[in-house]
């Protein structure tokens, strides 16, 4: 008798978004590059390099955090990681030369647009949960949008790491009945008006996905690059549903490098 596997764990479940073709892994940087989204399965929208980088990025961390506390985001340059570099030794100096030899080669790919985060333990500083009146937040299952043609490329150097899900395991927010109370609450009606509706679909909230009761998601690990597609893709796959990872009080923080090319 034939065992069936298990997914029980958030890397058992990359496995089966491995195994599913949802999720496509590149052996070499240049398959990384330009391997297309859709791929065999025709709905591929992750294209994963997995690769152990070298360095104690915890401690580089540490450093361009000022040595303090981070409780929320902070957005970093790549003058503050040549300035560590200079500063730092060892391990941690290394750190500082594997982020930036990403984000020299990401450019030479044409990925120009590059942003690194410094994420502490009360996440992101724009994250609102479902609140209506400021927006959806990045701590909820969603999927990215705007157009950079060659997708969006993520990498966490440190800390907790973005979480994905399958499409089949989990239900639009705008379907959850609680949501659609708020929604009645909110404007003071026995129904939706479908024109107030279509205004909150435009700020991403039809974006939003919570995960079915029991779905666990899948994770990538630290040193992993990816690159995922948006919700306009020229593939025409559902786009990447992901969110940044639940924090705890206490948690290292999150060094993550997001790259956009158009």
């Amino acid at each position: 008798m034939t065992k069936t596997k298990q997914f029980t764990t958030p890397e058992k479940q990359l496995e089966r978004a491995i195994e599913s073709g949802l999720v496509a892994v590149a052996p070499t940087m240049r398959d990384f590059f330009d391997q297309s989204f859709g791929g065999a399965s025709g709905k591929t929208n992750v294209i994963l390099h997995r690769r152990k980088l070298r360095g104690d990025f915890n401690a580089l961390a540490a450093h361009l955090a000022g040595n303090k506390k981070v409780t929320i985001d902070r957005s970093l340059r790549r003058e503050d990681v040549v300035k560590a570099e200079k500063e730092l030794k060892g391990k941690a100096k290394k750190a500082a030369q594997e982020i930036l030899a990403d984000i020299d080669m990401l450019a030479r790919e044409g990925y120009h647009s590059t942003k690194l985060r410094l994420i502490g333990d009360e996440g992101y500083r724009m994250d609102h949960g479902y609140d209506l009146k400021k927006g959806s937040g990045v701590s909820l299952f969603h999927f990215d949008g705007g157009q950079p043609l060659k997708g969006r490329v993520l990498t966490a150097y440190a800390g907790a790491t973005t979480q994905g899900i399958a499409p089949e395991d989990c239900i639009r927010f705008v379907d959850i009945p609680k949501f659609q109370q708020d929604l009645i609450g909110r404007f003071g009606q026995d129904h939706v008006d479908p024109k107030e509706l279509a205004a909150l679909m435009k700020r991403s909230i039809a974006d939003i996905r919570l995960p079915k009761p029991g779905a666990i998601p899948y994770a990538f690990s630290v040193g992993d690059i990816f690159r995922h597609a948006v919700r306009d893709n020229k593939a025409g796959v559902t786009p990447h549903l992901h969110r940044a990872p639940p924090m705890t009080t206490g948690a290292k923080p999150r060094l993550l490098l997001v790259a956009d090319a158009w």
